[in-house]
């Protein structure tokens, strides 16, 4: 069976093999990306037969990248086998439209999509070193700014001696965005990381400064024919900075490479309104789509969600109506906790949050194959009056089960109602085998799960299991 282990500084070299022969531009498989996200995703890699296999866990359970390298195929059954072994979910990630069309979606019960918040972009290198054109008019004239008010800008390669500095710029740019969120906060973060391995071979590092000042820092790579570029931090106090900033580091790469890139990947926007316009602004040729990929999904040609009834409730889709409820819903902490979810500390949630986001958020997940919620109702016309949810869809056949019920509802067994239709429709019309878990401490749950009929068959430190 496969064996992975943590991911490293270590490693690189190992990236760097496998990096020259990466088919596709996305920046999920570059060095730099890895190691930012190594910790935070837990990403973990191993070789078979001269082919690289990367795992990291977003959620519940491990994912993986499509491996690449001598024997792919050899490596897809690798990763069948450990999943099977492992019993966990058959999902790759990051897999762009080019991979995503050849997939043999029929056979193989695939059922995926993207997210547009994590698409990359990616701009012609020669457009970015020149900004001729109409259309980089903006950006020249920034530039232009910058230089009537500040004078040409001082662009270094980053050195040992500069870190010290560099780390006072960060805390100058932390103080140019108070209240940062968790998106401001995770990306210096990601900047500290790299910079505890920088200067390194494998990264093309750079400084600007103005009267001896750093007041921007970019950390970039070279991937085949595309430059990544990891960081780009500069101080607005300064106009202009961030035009100059890239405009200048293109260029000096430019200058230092017998054989220049073709394409640059300024990776994506997180769904940030103002990134995204500031990177539309710059004309990508193309934007890099990256599909997440359910094999043998349950949700795998259906259509829409079913109505299921029982005695006294009805469940039914989540629908639009339902945003401002389940919105409540799911930012209600108290009632969360045993729930396992706080919303102020999900990353990944959309910027700004809305009324409409958890509600789009489980559109989405149910047409990517992700999972399947259910809205209860005491009526098919009522109101929603808590959740039920099917998801970890494993390649064995199980599937879990949750269900959570709003405070003013609670105590009347609408949830072990709605969790029994979740187990019987699993069972009966997925021929799945239906599976949950609860915290040790959540009593009602423990009941709720019970009544249904499944089994306690193992326990954690945190869980009871059920099956």
């Amino acid at each position: 069976m496969l064996e992975f282990h943590s991911l490293t500084a270590a490693d690189i070299p190992v990236l760097q093999k496998y990096m020259k022969i990466f088919p596709w531009y996305s920046s999920d498989v570059s060095i730099g990306f890895l190691l930012m996200n190594a910790e935070e995703y837990k990403i973990y890699l191993t070789e078979y037969n001269d082919t690289l296999i990367l795992q990291e866990t977003w959620g519940d359970d491990p994912m993986y990248l499509y491996p690449f390298g001598k024997d792919p195929e050899g490596a897809m059954q690798a990763i069948r086998e450990y999943v099977t072994a492992t019993h966990g979910q058959l999902v790759f990630y990051a897999a762009e439209n080019e991979l995503w069309d050849a997939l043999p979606k029929e056979q193989e019960k695939i059922r995926g999509g993207y997210d547009p918040r994590w698409s990359d972009y990616l701009y012609n290198f020669d457009d970015i070193m020149t900004f001729t054109g109409k259309r980089y008019k903006g950006q020249r004239n920034h530039i232009n700014k910058f230089h009537q008010l500040y004078g040409q800008e001082d662009v270094q390669e980053l050195r040992t001696e500069d870190l010290p500095e560099v780390r006072t710029f960060l805390e100058a740019y932390a103080q140019e965005h108070p209240g940062k969120g968790l998106l401001e906060e995770r990306e210096l973060k990601h900047t500290q990381i790299l910079l505890d391995i920088l200067p390194h071979p494998a990264f093309l590092s750079y400084v600007i400064r103005h009267d001896g000042r750093i007041i921007g820092l970019s950390i970039t790579e070279i991937r085949h024919d595309t430059l990544i570029i990891h960081v780009e931090k500069a101080l607005t106090a300064y106009e202009g900075a961030y035009p100059v900033l890239f405009h200048a580091v293109v260029n000096k790469i430019a200058e230092s490479q017998a054989e220049r890139p073709l394409y640059i990947n300024r990776e994506d926007d997180s769904g940030d309104p103002g990134l995204r316009t500031s990177k539309t602004q710059y004309h990508p040729v193309r934007m890099v789509n990256k599909y997440f990929v359910h094999y043998d999904s349950p949700l795998y040609g259906a259509g829409d969600q079913p109505v299921l009834k029982g005695e006294r409730l009805v469940l039914t889709t989540i629908r639009e109506s339902d945003a401002q409820a389940y919105y409540d819903l799911n930012t209600d902490v108290e009632n969360n906790k045993y729930w396992g979810y706080d919303y102020r500390e999900d990353e990944n949630l959309p910027y700004p949050l809305e009324t409409t986001s958890f509600w789009l958020i489980q559109v989405q997940d149910y047409l990517f194959g992700e999972n399947c919620s259910f809205a209860v109702r005491t009526a098919e016309d009522g109101e929603m009056i808590g959740e039920l949810v099917l998801y970890r869809f494993m390649y064995t056949g199980e599937v879990e089960i949750g269900c959570r019920i709003t405070p003013a509802c609670q105590g009347h067994g609408y949830g072990t109602e709605a969790f029994r239709l979740g187990v019987d429709y699993v069972r009966n019309v997925w021929k799945r085998i239906p599976t949950a878990r609860c915290y040790k401490e959540n009593i009602r749950s423990r009941k709720m799960i019970e009544a249904s009929g499944l089994k306690l068959y193992k326990e954690d430190d945190t869980f009871l299991y059920y099956r």
